[in-house]
């Protein structure tokens, strides 16, 4: 019985869970794990590239990768999905996105 209520009190205690494709972000918006389904890594992607540039905005390499990095410690990564989605897109020479 006392289990029960202390199991009970835990719960309501917690936080909710995340749902959608924030159940791979942590409370502080870094990306915990890449969903395996491709529909839900690309609403993850866009939903990280929304909250890293604005749209129609141009950056250099290094200024992509210092607003990324705030999401994952592995940008190379995070980058190559993003372009490979087609949410982002290089110049020519790779020197900006």
């Amino acid at each position: 019985m006392a289990a029960a209520r202390i199991r009970a009190t835990l719960k309501q205690a917690a936080p909710p869970s995340a749902s959608g494709v924030e159940r791979f972000l942590s409370r502080s918006g870094r990306i915990i794990d890449y969903p395996a389904r491709w529909t839900d890594r690309l609403e993850l992607l866009a939903l990280v590239l929304s909250r890293s540039v604005d749209a129609d905005e141009e950056l250099s390499e290094k200024q992509l990768g210092a607003r990324l990095r705030k999401h994952t410690d592995d940008v190379a990564t995070l980058r190559r999905y993003l372009i490979d989605s087609g949410l982002l897109h290089r110049s020519p020479v790779g020197s900006s996105s």
